[in-house]
């Protein structure tokens, strides 16, 4: 039997799976290797701060598929924000802005704000968007915290 689906797109499917399940998955982004998880799941990103040794008052990184998904985690998506977005993203710039009361604490290292970016590499973006339970967590597949080296 011939599957449609190449390699890389099981590799995300299954990915997206674990995900769902609550796990921590390790993929490629246009910058760095990173961790993921449901930026919802408080357990399963604590899972990302145990593997790393990082500090639990260091924030997260949070990857978005697209730009509306950034009004679902901040509270105000300034003009000035929104303008970088448009005009950098997909691609390696993170903004920060106030975040909303959905997301975790653990995210933001208990701080007001979250730093967020749209990845320009078709790995990160396919799990973002194949994780999507409608979301997970508010839940958006946008919600799922990475952590960069």
């Amino acid at each position: 039997m011939v599957s449609d689906m190449t390699d890389i797109e099981k590799q995300i499917k299954e990915a997206a799976a674990i995900l769902k399940k609550r796990g921590v998955v390790a993929y490629p982004t246009d910058t760095v290797y990173g961790l993921g998880a449901c930026m919802t799941d408080v357990n399963a990103v604590d899972r990302i701060f145990q593997v790393k040794g990082r500090p639990k008052g260091m924030a997260l990184p949070v990857l978005l598929a697209d730009l509306k998904q950034i009004e679902e985690i901040v509270t105000d998506f300034t003009p000035a924000a929104k303008r970088l977005a448009e005009e950098f993203f997909p691609g390696a710039l993170t903004i920060i802005l106030p975040k909303n009361a959905s997301v975790p604490d653990i995210i933001t290292g208990g701080g007001k704000t979250i730093a967020f970016r749209i990845p320009n590499h078709p790995v990160p973006l396919a799990l973002v968007k194949g994780f999507g339970q409608a979301d997970c967590g508010n839940q958006r597949q946008s919600e799922w915290a990475p952590q960069r080296r």
